[in-house]
């Protein structure tokens, strides 16, 4: 499939020579080649750190396919990574309540989306997973806003609950991270979590989790894993053998030149920078 971008008036040429049966389609419902080509843009540009070209593809793919939850859950998680990326890669944002009810409105309708696809018994795992990944974008925004833990831990329990539910690939993923901020949570909240029967793993076994979850799995947004694996280990392994799988997640991540986490790693291990396409 070959895109070709063309910046005068928004206008967007694509030319496809796979067929859509050939294609990583991230679920069933999205049989549009011109579709599927919109949204593979706005991830690249997304995971290269370019979050106004991105919201623009997911702008256009919303169009396209106003049913889809897709384009609202990927707009609320550029709207998380544009903030992280701009505090220094903080979890939580700082927001204004204003500028969380801004939010939350994208947030909320691409849930009600997936809802309906569940109702309607279209791509029930997949749309699970996306509902569980928004309502994380959520408690984080949430957080983020200055509200209460009776506010943003019940909204992370729901997400919880749907990623479990889940039989979608990145879902596994989900309850990792998950369970990898809980493990990096001060003693006393672990302490009381335990007593309320939470079981945190342990950092390796979360890691592995997550990796399991990306490996062999052609998914569309299979990229979003290996990403957060980088950044949770780029600066933290020990072994040789650590050390070997984040050179080649590295080398695979050079696709992402000017990805934030790319770059570092490459200006701290001193590599050529990776050449922008």
């Amino acid at each position: 499939m070959v895109c070709l971008k063309i910046r005068n008036g928004c206008i967007l040429v694509a030319v496809i020579f796979v067929s859509v049966l050939l294609l990583p389609v991230p679920t069933q419902t999205i049989q549009n080649k011109y579709s599927i080509c919109l949204l593979k843009e706005g991830l690249e540009h997304a995971y290269n750190g370019e979050f106004d070209a991105s919201d623009k593809y997911f702008d256009d793919f919303t169009k396209l396919e106003p049913n889809s939850p897709i384009g609202y859950w990927r707009k609320a998680n550029n709207r998380l990574a544009r903030i992280r990326s701009d505090e220094g890669a903080k979890y939580e944002p700082t927001i204004t309540e204003e500028k969380y009810d801004e939010i939350a409105a994208i947030i909320d309708t691409g849930i009600e989306k997936a809802k309906l696809k569940i109702a309607h018994n279209e791509d029930v795992g997949f749309n699970n997973y996306v509902i569980a990944s928004s309502l994380g974008l959520k408690a984080a925004f949430q957080k983020g806003a200055g509200m209460s833990k009776l506010t943003y831990v019940p909204t992370g329990q729901e997400m919880m609950k749907y990623a479990r539910r889940s039989d979608y690939p990145d879902a596994k993923f989900l309850v990792a991270l998950t369970n990898l901020k809980l493990d990096e949570q001060p003693f006393y909240i672990k302490w009381a979590l335990k007593g309320l029967g939470q079981y945190i793993p342990p950092r390796k076994e979360s890691l592995r989790m997550m990796r399991q979850a990306a490996e062999n799995n052609d998914g569309f947004f299979v990229d979003d894993i290996w990403l957060v694996l980088f950044v949770e280990t780029k600066d933290k392994s020990s072994s040789e053998a650590e050390k070997l799988e984040t050179e080649k997640l590295y080398e695979y991540l050079t696709k992402y030149p000017k990805n934030e986490a790319v770059l570092k790693y490459a200006k701290k291990h001193g590599k050529p920078i990776p050449p922008e396409k």
